[in-house]
Formats: structure tokens, sequence, C-alpha cells
């Protein structure tokens, strides 16, 4: 079976870099191709975030039902994370088939939203207000996905961002 696996890689996913390579000619061409990339990702984090509400307001029948016998994997075994202030962080695996499958789809989500967003500041698009709202949604998926990483994740990249947009500014 990992045999079968390797060669789908090569296969299928090692043309994608050229086909990506190709698809990008410009830096106009770039932005718009995250910004198509942001428009269609926003489903999945809503259909995340919407997951999220209906199991921290006691509805998990309604999201763990919609998984069917999936379910117990997709969170491993409805895993929760008891905190010492009697919250429990739950995870949420959203559209995907499990929870760090999302988590890792909402950490690449990050950076393009917030380039999508400063591209747009700097040509003073007609949607720039949405981008920042955009990138709280993400933010907010994250953390709230129930992946431990993202806890400490999540603040690193903001620091980064943070850090390198400082010193552009500076220089």
């Amino acid at each position: 079976m990992v045999g079968f696996i390797g060669v789908k890689v090569w296969l299928f996913y090692i043309p994608l870099y050229f086909l990506g390579y190709h698809l990008v000619e410009s830096k106009a061409s770039l932005i718009r191709t995250l910004t198509t990339m942001l428009w269609i990702g926003m489903i999945s984090v809503v259909i995340g975030l919407l997951e999220t509400v209906l199991l921290y307001t006691g509805h998990s029948d309604a999201v763990y039902g919609a998984l069917g016998p999936a379910a117990q994997a997709a969170t491993q075994e409805f895993a929760a994370f008891d905190m010492e202030s009697g919250q429990a962080l739950v995870r949420v695996p959203g559209p995907f088939t499990f929870v760090t499958q999302y988590w890792f789809f909402l950490f690449a989500m990050l950076p393009i939203g917030f380039s999508v967003w400063a591209a747009s500041e700097r040509r003073g698009e007609r949607l720039r207000g949405i981008y920042p709202v955009f990138v709280a949604m993400i933010t907010v998926a994250a953390l709230t996905s129930g992946a431990r990483t993202a806890l400490v994740m999540v603040p690193a990249f903001y620091l980064l961002v943070m850090t390198v947009g400082l010193g552009w500014r500076s220089g």
C-alpha cells in the first residue's frame, strides 16, 4: 500500500508544483490566485465555525449526526481537553475527515488571508474591508479547532507577522 501512495504522490501531486508555477505569471496573477483561494477556502472556514458554535452550545448531536459513523474517528473518539477553568477544548473536524487536516488547512489559510488583505490595502480595492474579517474568522476557527498546536502556532504566526511587518515599515 505504501508503494501505491508514493506513486500517487509522484504522479499526481508533484506535477502540481509545475502547474502552480505556470499559473502565476505576475504579481497581479498571484494576488488573483490567492484571492480566489481565500474566497473558496472561506466555505470550509464557515462550516467549521458553524460546527464549533453547535458543539459549544450543546448541539453536538447535529454535528456528529452529520458526520455519521465517521464521527468517532474524525474527532479522536470525541476527545476533549479539560482545562483548569472547567472549560474544554473540543475537537472540531470542520468539513474534513480529521481535526488535524482542518487545522493544517486553517494554518495554511492564515498567510493567504494576510497576503490578500495587505495587497487589497495597497491597491485600494473596493472589498478590502472584508479581508480583515476573513483573517479574524480563520484565526478564531484555528484557535477553536481543538488542535492544541494552534494555541502555540497561531500566536507565533502573529508574532512573526508583527516582527516582519515592523521591519518592512522601518526599512
